[in-house]
Order: structure tokens, then sequence, then C-alpha cells
């Protein structure tokens, strides 16, 4: 298996303290740098301080939703593009 670069940017978009907790955990023991923030507004100023390689992005958030940045995320880095979205039992997995 191919290993990933130890240099990879991650951001983390989450309104929930505790699952952005639980991903920082996860992708700093992979080696990455973790960027942690709790909403749409502050991804977009951190994007462009630290400019991500990967994003984990939550879908239902107050303010601005996960769609809503995804999309402007997507104008300032084109070549991001979601993996999955699906509803299952009115959640997004």
């Amino acid at each position: 298996m191919k290993k990933i670069a130890s240099n990879l940017k991650v951001l983390i978009v989450d309104d929930e303290r505790g699952i952005r907790e639980s991903l920082v955990g996860v992708v700093e023991d992979e080696g990455w740098q973790a960027f942690a923030v709790e909403s749409g507004e502050k991804a977009l100023v951190e994007s462009k301080l630290h400019p991500p390689d990967l994003v984990f992005l939550d879908i239902w958030m107050p303010g601005i939703d996960g769609i809503t940045t995804l999309q402007k995320l997507r104008e300032m880095m084109p070549r991001l593009s979601p993996t999955a979205h699906r509803e299952e039992s009115g959640g997004v997995v």
C-alpha cells in the first residue's frame, strides 16, 4: 500500500467539539497536520491561511451549512471534490 505524504494538511469542520477532537486525534496519529474549526465561516478563513489537501466537512451546521461551505471552498480550490454524501435515517454518512 502506498504511504500518503506526512506533510498533508487536513481541515476538519464540525460544530460538535467531540467530533472535531476525535478527528484531530486520528489525523495527527497519521502524522498529518490538523486544523479544526467549528463553522463554515471559519473554514473559509482557515483555508485561505492554510490551504488544505483534504477536508472533513460536516453537512449540518448552523450559519453556513456544509453544502454552501463546500461550494465556496471549491471556488477557492477547484481541485476539491466531494467523495461521499449519503443520507441514512435523516443523517449524513
